[in-house]
């Protein structure tokens, strides 16, 4: 009974666990789009440290050919000139490859953010909630028909109780009129009783007659007797003894009807003796049936008792699983919320790394012009240096670019530091649960680290 009672429980049981499969797999889903979105990182920061050294390697570059170009020896100047521009131009070749390398990493990186986005659309598809709204409303429906149960059973407890009294009633009824009966009954006994004393009373009189009929036998005799000793008085004797046959006769006359009158109390004493045991036997007979009637009506109201308790096990199982099941959809909701917000906080992040990207190809660009304006600058440097020897003013103006230059790989270089520490940033978000996130401060950190300065890009120009 109670494997029955767990399995009408869950009617549902199969669905839950689908939902919950359902949800497994979309974690994992999203737990492996974290894990892409954190390779990705990586690969972004492995590709900006290469670009940092790559950026210092072509600083100390600048920096001996500054000393190169500032040596005081025009001898050995325009002895090695040439070396130094065959090496700058394989350098600036070098670094063409290496930034055209960079922007197809870029590329892909953009192509992968899409097919990334793509793939966010299709895990919030319509088709899931209307699936999800369509198990809702027939859980509704379901939880609809079971209220209806519910309150079908609870008339039928009131049938039953209404039973339950009706009987009661019939039973109370059926104790009075045996009481009733037993109240008869023993008025029968009584009266049997005065009967039997009656009885006794025409038994003492009978033998009170059998005594003076002993008595006047006795003088019978007595008298023929003294009819012997006396003939004359034999006439009177003779009267006398007519008389006494009168009376005898009356006397046995008395005594016959005595006998009747005693016949007719016994008949009647037998027939309310029978009449008293038929009333007795019809009594027992009730008695029996009313006992059977009142083992039926225990029995009825144990079961009722045990139904009832099954089916109040069966209502507090019932609620139990609905607000299991209302926890659960919450739990579901709050998860699906958790999800998405979770993935707009990417949305935001790829963004805001695509922001970055852009900032900096176009800082890559910025440096291509830069190293273009060298080349031509370490050009006509050594055009000037062949056709006459070094001004101070030149002197100067190559400072400046040199302290130009100084200034924006430092730029670059707090650029590239600034972009790992957001990546290490990224990286420590990542690391910790999903559930420590607070919904508003998603993305706020990304956000915020990825406003650039302004002066660095016009500084760069």
């Amino acid at each position: 009974m109670n494997a029955e009672a767990s399995s009408s429980d869950c009617p549902h049981r199969q669905q839950l666990e689908h939902t919950l499969l359902h949800c497994q797999t979309q974690s994992e889903i999203l737990q492996a789009t974290r894990d892409n979105y954190l390779s990705i990182i990586d690969e972004f920061k492995r590709d900006l440290e290469e670009l940092t050294e790559q950026v210092e390697q072509q600083q100390r570059l600048q920096q001996s050919t500054h000393t190169s170009q500032s040596c005081p020896e025009p001898e050995l100047h325009s002895v090695d000139h040439p070396r130094i521009n065959c090496e700058l131009e394989i350098q600036n070749e070098h670094l063409a490859c290496q930034i055209q390398g960079l922007q197809n990493n870029l590329k892909d990186r953009d192509n992968q953010i899409d097919q990334l986005q793509s793939m966010i659309r299709s895990y919030s598809d319509f088709s899931e909630n209307n699936r999800l709204k369509g198990e809702i409303h027939e859980l509704k429906q379901k939880n609809c028909d079971l209220s209806r149960q519910v309150r079908e059973m609870a008339t039928l407890l009131n049938n039953r109780e209404e039973q339950r009294v009706e009987l009661c009633t019939e039973h109370g009824h059926l104790v009075t009129s045996f009481e009733n009966q037993c109240q008869e009954l023993k008025a029968t006994n009584r009266r049997v009783q005065s009967l039997q004393s009656k009885l006794d009373q025409l038994e003492q009189l009978q033998d009170e007659l059998r005594t003076e009929r002993k008595m006047l036998r006795e003088e019978v005799i007595a008298l023929k007797e003294k009819e012997a000793v006396s003939a004359g008085r034999e006439r009177a004797l003779q009267d006398q003894q007519k008389n006494f046959h009168l009376e005898v006769e009356k006397q046995r006359q008395t005594i016959s009807e005595l006998h009747a009158q005693l016949r007719l109390e016994e008949a009647r004493f037998h027939e309310s003796q029978r009449q008293m045991d038929e009333v007795m036997k019809s009594v027992r007979q009730d008695m029996r049936a009313s006992e059977a009637k009142h083992q039926q009506v225990v029995t009825r109201l144990k079961q009722q008792t045990e139904v009832n308790q099954q089916q109040d096990q069966i209502i507090g199982s019932f609620r139990k699983w609905k607000d299991a099941q209302v926890r659960a959809d919450d739990a579901m909701r709050q998860c699906a919320k958790r999800a998405e917000e979770h993935i707009h906080m990417l949305l935001e992040e790829n963004q805001a790394l695509a922001e970055d990207y852009r900032n900096l190809f176009r800082d890559h660009t910025l440096l291509e012009t830069e190293m273009y304006r060298v080349k031509q600058a370490v050009n006509y440097a050594s055009s000037s240096s062949l056709a006459c020897p070094p001004q101070t003013s030149g002197r100067r103006t190559n400072a400046e670019a040199g302290n130009d230059m100084d200034r924006r790989l430092q730029n670059l270089t707090s650029t590239s530091q600034r972009i790992s520490n957001q990546n290490r940033t990224l990286n420590e978000q990542f690391c910790n649960p999903l559930s420590s996130r607070s919904p508003s401060g998603i993305g706020r950190p990304v956000a915020e680290s990825t406003l650039r300065p302004k002066g660095s890009s016009d500084d760069l120009s």
